[in-house]
């Protein structure tokens, strides 16, 4: 993402425009250090508002905006990473289309996502749990069998010797 450019949405679709002076200022180092969003929060005047109570998915997806007066409602979207789009709607009359067509659909597939991730990892350890028994064994992040991936490594040192 580019820091001195923002998508501007309308009712027409996507547009890329320079980034507004308020936006560059609160990335200006001089600012006093803080978080991202109470700087945005104390420039726009208006509180952040998040689509999603946690963030979401592997990459920690974060859809938050800002409701302005002056100046329509400024979207954030981030992740773990840093931030992945920033959205300008300008007129209260687009915000429903752009939610609906955009915003909307792309929360669902970081949560279809992140629930199919989930299951995977419930699906890994209820095999090992099948196969071996009890539940100490099963490594916590991908439920998958640390006696099954011992059995392969030492498989593969077994093969390694052999050559």
């Amino acid at each position: 993402m580019n820091d001195s450019e923002i998508s501007l949405y309308s009712g027409t679709g996507f547009t890329t425009i320079p980034a507004p002076e308020w936006l560059l200022e609160a990335g200006r180092p001089h600012k006093p250090a803080g978080n991202w969003q109470d700087i945005i929060t104390q420039i726009l005047g208006s509180e952040q508002q998040s689509l999603n109570p946690v963030p979401i998915g592997a990459n920690e997806y974060d859809f938050s905006f800002w409701r302005s007066e002056r100046l329509g409602i400024y979207v954030e979207i981030n992740s773990a990473f840093g931030p992945y789009e920033r959205i300008l709607v300008a007129e209260d009359a687009d915000w429903l289309p752009f939610m609906t067509t955009y915003l909307v659909p792309l929360l669902a597939a970081v949560s279809q996502m992140e629930t199919a991730s989930q299951l995977q990892r419930l699906t890994n350890a209820a095999i090992a749990f099948m196969r071996h028994g009890s539940g100490h064994h099963i490594e916590r992040h991908s439920g998958r069998s640390r006696i099954d991936e011992t059995r392969d490594d030492e498989s593969l040192a077994r093969l390694r010797r052999q050559k």
